[in-house]
């Protein structure tokens, strides 16, 4: 469990980045407004916002909020010092869960990469969820093992069982298998967490268009759960091939 030291300043550092925003914006809004931009228009919002940037309030509340971050990249050092004897010598991926373990939802991922001098892309990766224990998943190393992993004999297995068609519709081509709980979150590679869906099924089921490969949004369904994907089934298509 983390020291409630950490817990607190993190917090306190935390809470007052949030509240610069909102006062940034919301000078940001006077701002705009008192000039009359339109911010309906994208072109006189950057306008706008540009302007505003360059203004001394702008510029404080700015320096501000990046004073936040640095101030949150401390902390997540100072944690790292207390967890290993010498963090530099873990690997940032290591250095990476272990924050994210203790600091959960909460992290600011840009802090996190300065106090790592790593890429915001790069801490991105390594997922927290709460809907399996609060786990961090290394998203790019669960993808890799969802498109290599699965077994000859389970596809097997899985189609025999769903009778080579889709769950949800019953086409009986370009057929997917389907992760009920994704394997970015942790779902194995059996056949009790897989099912058969066709392209547009599956499509569907990550969030994008029918006719499509699976794309990465959000799931149809939530919980990521057999009870909850069984719903998702039973629900009414659309004449347009959606999902009602």
């Amino acid at each position: 469990m983390i020291p409630s030291e950490f817990a607190e300043r993190h917090d306190e550092i935390r809470d007052r980045r949030i509240r610069l925003r909102r006062e940034k914006d919301a000078a940001f809004d006077a701002y705009a407004d008192h000039h009359d931009y339109d911010t309906g228009d994208i072109d006189a919002w950057l306008a706008a916002h540009r302007e505003f940037e360059a203004t001394a309030e702008g510029e404080q509340l700015e320096a501000q909020i990046q004073e936040c971050r640095t101030e949150l990249a401390a902390v997540y050092e100072t944690y790292l010092q207390t967890e290993f004897d010498s963090p530099a010598t873990i690997t940032k991926k290591d250095r990476i869960i272990a924050v994210k373990q203790a600091f959960g939802l909460k992290v600011h991922t840009g802090a996190l990469a300065d106090a790592l001098d790593t890429s915001v892309g790069y801490v991105k990766d390594f997922k927290y969820y709460t809907s399996n224990g609060g786990t961090v998943v290394d998203r790019q190393a669960a993808q890799r093992k969802w498109r290599g992993d699965i077994s000859t004999q389970t596809r097997t297995t899985v189609l025999e069982r769903d009778n080579h068609q889709c769950v949800r519709c019953s086409a009986t081509e370009t057929l997917h298998l389907h992760h009920i709980r994704p394997a970015a979150r942790g779902g194995p590679n059996t056949s009790e967490n897989l099912v058969t869906l066709c392209q547009s099924c599956h499509a569907a089921v990550h969030g994008s268009r029918p006719g499509t490969a699976p794309g990465s949004g959000q799931l149809a369904y939530e919980p990521a759960t057999p009870a909850s994907f069984a719903e998702w089934v039973e629900t009414e298509l659309t004449d347009d091939g959606n999902f009602g």
